[in-house]
């Protein structure tokens, strides 16, 4: 990858609510010989914006980025790197990748550059939740719109302060939480607590009450 593209692209996982960089990138593949790339690019950030307006996108339009995308996708999806326990999810939106399921939130940790320095990532799912070192203080996190996070059975209170320490995430940013039996689940309510607006629940799911603590005369409000 050459250090204009590298450039253009970082600019892109760096803000991804604008489409202006989108746009930006898409012209630099028009000028370096990958016309297809900028056609798709542009043509769903139109959609995209159609969709936001609620304004219907004539059916060329529609065509041609489906026909574009069934010609080239599995190309472009293969300049993602590869990280064990990562996959990338397959729709693209506004021309790229914004979902990444990961097995565990080391690799986040671990991984953050290339998780979210290569493709504009707005929702992300951790499937095992342990309370990595580090993973509270990641500034991309701020550019979530969605985040589903699972903290296992065996995950000790390590878990929940680190999801408890992140302050990275967007006040309209949605949080599916589920906490598995065991040491974290003493403290559910406190992350449910803290997330309390921005936590995702079904309209006849009730809302948690934290069992009775010695001394406090009784349950918390609910």
């Amino acid at each position: 990858m050459t250090d204009d593209r590298d450039a253009l692209l970082r600019a892109v996982a760096s803000a991804p609510d604008d489409d202006l960089p989108r746009l930006v990138y898409a012209d630099w593949f028009d000028e370096n010989g990958d016309p297809d790339r900028a056609v798709f690019i542009r043509a769903q950030v139109e959609f995209a914006r159609h969709y936001r307006e609620a304004q219907g996108l004539n059916e060329v339009a529609r065509q041609q980025f489906r026909d574009t995308w069934a010609e080239h996708q599995a190309r472009w999806r293969a300049e993602l790197p590869v990280i064990p326990g990562v996959l990338w999810d397959m729709p693209f939106h506004r021309g790229f990748i914004e979902r990444v399921n990961v097995d565990a939130d080391r690799r986040v940790v671990d991984h953050f550059d290339d998780l979210f320095g290569r493709t504009p990532i707005l929702h992300l799912l951790v499937k095992r939740f342990v309370g990595a070192d580090g993973f509270a203080k990641l500034e991309p996190l701020r550019h979530l719109k969605t985040c589903h996070i699972t903290i296992p059975a065996d995950a000790d209170e390590r878990a929940v302060e680190e999801l408890l320490a992140c302050t990275a995430f967007r006040d309209d940013l949605v949080l599916f939480l589920r906490v598995e039996s065991g040491e974290a689940s003493r403290r559910e309510w406190a992350i449910r607590e803290k997330f309390e607006k921005q936590m995702w629940r079904p309209a006849s799911f009730p809302r948690p009450r934290p069992a009775a603590t010695e001394g406090d005369g009784g349950e918390r409000p609910a």
